[in-house]
């Protein structure tokens, strides 16, 4: 495949006729590239089953399988206009494989027990797995702090303040994340665990609802529209994950966490508290653009915040769960628990337990390198896929390369 020029009035570049080093600058750098980077092809109309996803954009490899798809569609002997005709009427929502769940909203908050407490062995597994699925990348809780509060809550009164209601409404989402990755990891088997649309039913009882807007949430209140942003993103409800996370974000910004904190009155922790929810939210966001193609909310440039404080904040992490470590005990005897039914990997059924590491955390170094995959993943999107850009190939290949260098460096 050779690069191609534009064809129609927009074209930038002369055409070329043949593709050679010294062409190369007078090349339009679409090649293989769906076209019309600000075009959009297709109406939107947001609705049920595979058309909640909304608009897809050009960097989603929705968008490019659509684009795969025109090539082996048309005629190999077709000139470029009629393929590029064809993938501007192939609508990319045709290959959508994200399907709203239906049952997500199947329990009626207003008939389960919003205070019910699933019992101490319960609630310490599907809090294990909450931060087990989520395996650093969305460090939304410090795992020691979150298990002391869980060990400290006065779970028998019959009546909470409000603050711990907000506490619990956040417990009920962490396990019905948890939950949700037991059952596809084949290990939901332990009595009393329920279906994680029973905890996210009784996560809605306490106010916690993806169908209702937080006011002026603080730290705690951003940290939960993130969780149930990503709780959402897992069921297939994409869109509205997407809405959710940015308004974390937007609240995030009203309280200045994308910005270098100098106040003196702030902990050290509490600085580290504020990077890891930023990131957090940051990563999230990025991950949903590059699977759906949207832009993401805050442009690379605003974000001040050094990503150095998540690696003391990790190390500081590993060493202050050691006094947790018969949570973690707990939490490695029920994995290695023999199961009738083997965890199956390619190649044939391997039981879980044959892994050594399965159960343990991300290294400490894990968290702030993978928010620097998305810093270096939102540079692509705005160097690469912003509408109205229009590089030459050969400047293209430097941008590339210059994008690759900061990969591997």
């Amino acid at each position: 495949m050779t690069p191609s020029t534009r064809t129609g009035d927009s074209s930038r570049f002369p055409l070329s006729v043949e593709s050679t080093p010294e062409d190369e600058q007078y090349t339009y750098a679409s090649l293989g590239l769906p076209v019309g980077q600000d075009v959009l092809t297709h109406s939107i109309d947001v609705g049920r089953g595979r058309r909640a996803v909304g608009f897809i954009g050009k960097i989603s490899e929705v968008s490019w399988i659509a684009r795969a798809y025109s090539y082996l569609t048309v005629p190999a002997a077709a000139d470029l206009a009629m393929r590029e005709n064809v993938s501007n009427y192939t609508p990319a929502t045709q290959f959508n494989y994200f399907m709203d769940d239906e049952d997500l909203l199947s329990l009626d908050e207003d008939y389960v027990d919003a205070l019910h407490w699933p019992g101490d062995l319960t609630a310490r597994i599907l809090s294990e797995a909450f931060f087990h699925a989520l395996h650093g990348n969305f460090n939304w809780f410090a795992r020691a702090r979150f298990l002391e509060e869980l060990d400290n809550f006065p779970y028998n009164r019959m009546h909470l303040s409000w603050a711990q209601r907000r506490w619990l409404a956040v417990a009920n989402l962490m396990w019905a994340i948890g939950s949700k990755w037991l059952h596809h990891a084949m290990l939901d088997d332990e009595p009393g665990m329920e279906s994680h649309l029973v905890y996210y039913a009784r996560a809605r009882a306490l106010g916690l609802d993806h169908r209702v807007m937080l006011d002026n949430p603080g730290l705690d209140g951003i940290n939960a529209l993130g969780m149930l942003s990503f709780y959402l993103f897992t069921n297939g409800s994409v869109s509205r994950a997407w809405v959710l996370i940015g308004v974390a974000i937007r609240n995030a910004t009203c309280l200045g966490l994308h910005l270098r904190t100098v106040d003196g009155a702030l902990s050290q922790a509490q600085l580290e508290e504020r990077a890891r929810l930023w990131f957090s939210l940051y990563s999230l966001e990025v991950a949903m653009s590059e699977v759906l193609g949207k832009p993401p909310l805050i442009p690379l440039e605003y974000t001040a915040v050094p990503v150095e404080l998540l690696k003391s904040a990790s190390a500081e992490g590993s060493r202050s769960g050691n006094h947790k470590d018969d949570t973690r005990g707990l939490w490695l005897d029920f994995l290695r628990r023999r199961r009738e039914a083997s965890q199956t990997m390619c190649g044939g059924p391997v039981p879980s337990q044959n892994f050594q590491y399965v159960g343990y955390g991300p290294p400490p170094q894990h968290t702030s390198c993978r928010a620097r995959l998305s810093i270096i993943s939102n540079r692509v999107m705005a160097q690469l896929y912003m509408p109205q850009l229009s590089h030459s190939w050969s400047s293209m290949q430097k941008i590339i390369t210059g994008l690759s260098i900061q990969l591997v460096g």
